[in-house]
């Protein structure tokens, strides 16, 4: 589930072209308005190659838009989850920039072995903050690539951090020990009313691939101000024209599960 850009772009096989490439660095200030929040930026990078005019054949683009903090105390703590946003969006490669590199190399190696692919391939990844507050940030990352075929694929992936340590936080520093089976009987009910039509009783009889029929909790999850947030993404739990399936779970349902000394105690 996580470092969804990572996945698309090391599974994407890309074209090749006469390479035309552009590049550019825009810095936009955010600052979320209210108390105790954190001052960051949006780093945008973007870079085309090969034909893109109104066709758009044989045209490679990528856009990227990741998060910076730049509070006027930086902290270890608010440097280690801008090293960890950056390493969402760049995988293995030692820059954002140099990532797009290896995209557009892969797109012309591609178009050159098979120059009569009259088609597009594009990657697109966008980082936004979904909450913060409380000493937790949490980001909502947006990846969509597109390597031919009937459609593009994409996903949407959470990261919940401490901002006081830096460290993120899964469902394990949130919810008292073996949370999982209570968990899965708070959610689940939730998700059959949310999806299944009435009278149904299996979520194979919706369209869903649980194996067995048996529902799996998705550790894909945000901390909002309204609960906490699953979303699957397609392909996960059902064919890609169903599309994601999110639900929110309100705190108040959670309250015999959440622990006394972790991030959620005051919600």
């Amino acid at each position: 589930m996580k470092n969804l850009m990572l996945i698309l772009i090391c599974s994407i096989s890309l074209l090749a072209c006469k390479e035309k490439t552009q590049q550019e660095d825009i810095n936009i200030p955010t600052n979320i308005p209210k108390i105790d929040t954190i001052s960051y930026e949006l780093k945008s990078i973007s870079k085309e190659s090969g034909d893109c005019g109104e066709d758009g054949e044989r045209c490679t683009k990528a856009d990227v838009q990741y998060i910076i903090i730049n509070a006027s105390k930086m902290t270890p703590a608010l440097t280690k989850i801008n090293t960890t946003l950056e390493n969402t969006v760049k995988g293995n490669a030692p820059t954002v920039a140099a990532a797009l590199d290896s995209f557009m190399a892969e797109s012309n190696a591609f178009f050159e072995e098979f120059p009569d692919v009259p088609t597009g391939y594009g990657m697109e990844i966008n980082q936004k903050v979904l909450f913060d507050s409380l000493n937790i940030l949490t980001v909502e990352e947006f990846s969509y690539a597109f390597t031919g075929g009937a459609h593009g694929n994409y996903g949407i992936g959470y990261y919940n951090f401490d901002t006081k340590s830096g460290q993120p936080l899964g469902l394990g520093d949130l919810l008292i020990a073996n949370y999982q089976e209570p968990l899965k009987e708070i959610v689940e009910p939730i998700f059959r009313k949310t999806y299944l039509e009435e009278g149904m009783n299996n979520y194979s009889e919706a369209g869903f691939y649980f194996e067995e029929d048996e529902f799996v909790l998705t550790d894909n999850f945000a901390i909002t101000k309204d609960g906490l947030k699953f979303l699957y993404n397609p392909y996960e739990i059902g064919p890609y024209v169903m599309g994601q399936q999110e639900i929110i779970v309100p705190y108040d349902s959670l309250k015999t599960l959440i622990r006394k000394d972790g991030a959620l105690a005051s919600f």
